[in-house]
């Protein structure tokens, strides 16, 4: 499959720096502006959280599984399979970190902090919510949590935490919060996560199908779970 890179739409301002003092000569060439400060910042604090990471892991890093357009707002829409609410692929292809190899997904000492939130900024993440016409809950937590801003191919099997792999996925509100939507997909993300290390499902194959359609897995995961532990405390690393 032909992949290409994409920027994530990072919602940055810039700074002007003014240093008292100091005047610039009008014969002089301007210099070229330095980075905007954000910019440089958000860099910095990703690298030095990479640090504490295993080796070669690089939570920069991402290949998007199709080339897309920023979308608008109110732009993308999911379809309902078994049941499920499943990503717009013309919002969210899906995207994966090609550093998060099998070996490196396997080590116990991984964990998904390495890479979250290090290629786009919350602010940026809540900008989804606009995409697929939705309104960030203001009570968004606990019981009361009825939407997640989710990673389409998770952290935990190699997925990027690029803009094209994260969507608002929300409710249903009339029920327990172990039955709404995102509950159940980290349920399925725990059981896909366990067969790839299981070396039962290929990577890449898991990374493609999660992506295409989250909910195909539904039905064996419920069966595997059924005489298996599978929730998240099963795992050493957080799911979403």
């Amino acid at each position: 499959m032909k992949t290409t890179m994409r920027i994530p739409a990072l919602l940055l301002t810039t700074s002007t720096l003014f240093i008292a003092g100091c005047t610039r000569q009008p014969t002089q060439a301007a210099a070229p502006p330095p980075p905007p400060m954000p910019v440089m910042m958000a860099q910095l604090e990703a690298r030095a959280d990479l640090s504490q990471c295993p080796a070669g892991i690089d939570g920069l890093k991402y290949v998007d599984l199709a080339t897309v357009p920023t979308p608008q707002t109110n732009a993308c829409h999911p379809k309902i399979k078994h049941g499920f609410p499943v990503a717009d692929p013309k919002c969210t292809p899906g995207s994966t970190n090609p550093t998060l190899t099998l070996a490196v997904l396997s080590d116990a000492d991984f964990r998904t902090g390495c890479v979250r939130d290090h290629l786009s900024s919350a602010t940026a993440k809540n900008k989804t919510y606009e995409w697929y016409g939705l309104t960030k809950p203001d009570e968004n937590t606990g019981s009361t949590q009825t939407c997640e801003l989710d990673h389409l191919i998770p952290l935990y099997i190699g997925g990027a935490d690029d803009l094209a792999n994260i969507w608002p996925q929300c409710g249903p509100t009339d029920v327990t919060l172990m039955q709404r939507y995102f509950k159940q997909k980290d349920q399925v993300e725990v059981y896909i996560g366990i067969m790839v290390r299981k070396k039962k499902i290929k990577l890449a194959d898991a990374q493609k199908g999660m992506a295409t359609d989250w909910t195909q897995y539904l039905s064996a995961m419920k069966k595997y779970c059924a005489t298996n532990r599978c929730s998240a405390s099963a795992t050493t690393i957080a799911v979403d």
